[in-house]
């Protein structure tokens, strides 16, 4: 009885969601701007990375190969999510200045930003799969965040508790302990 109401309520508040939300011109032409964005910088990319590849060599002259090559992977790498970052804000501004909602823009912004600067944090990680690794997470946390709904899934890990004795354990405890005891032991 308790699952089909929860369902129901959540089916309904779904529907409601995406017919007032969802389902608007204003959600239509946000996605078309992104969409346009992406594309735009995806087909700049590659007439721009060779410029900015030999501006890196130049500048890092002084590395060795090694690290030279390493830099280049990464601001090679940086170049297409750059671009649409650019044109996301250009967007947002241009928008802004017609009175039109920006806020669908917005968030694909912050969400770039965030892979932007978590992918040059994470270039200092040498072994490529910690790397990945520290960027999946990293980044989830951010577009959690960004989201507007990492509070509420800590609530939620929070309220999945149980009680052993005077002991309260949640999945939000299990988390954070999991985490601690990984930054203390050696690996």
């Amino acid at each position: 009885m308790f699952e089909n109401d929860f369902r129901r309520r959540w089916l309904d508040e779904a529907g409601h969601w995406i017919t007032a939300d969802l389902l608007v011109p204003e959600t239509g032409y946000q996605v078309l701007v992104v969409v346009l964005a992406f594309g735009i910088a995806w087909a700049a990319a590659r007439p721009v990375k060779r410029p900015v590849e030999r501006a890196v060599l130049g500048a890092l002259i002084w590395l060795p190969e090694a690290g030279r090559d390493r830099a280049l992977s990464v601001v090679s790498g940086l170049v297409l999510p750059s671009l649409w970052l650019g044109l996301l804000l250009l967007s947002r501004f241009i928008l802004s200045a017609a009175d039109l909602p920006t806020r669908l823009v917005v968030v694909a912004a912050y969400l770039n930003a965030a892979w932007v600067v978590i992918r040059l944090a994470s270039a200092v990680i040498r072994e490529p799969a910690w790397a990945r690794l520290f960027a999946l997470f990293a980044w989830s946390i951010a577009a959690l965040n960004i989201l507007g709904v990492f509070a509420d899934l800590l609530a939620a890990l929070d309220a999945f508790a149980v009680t052993l004795g005077g002991l309260r354990l949640s999945a939000l405890t299990v988390a954070k302990s999991i985490s601690i005891l990984s930054d203390r032991c050696p690996a």
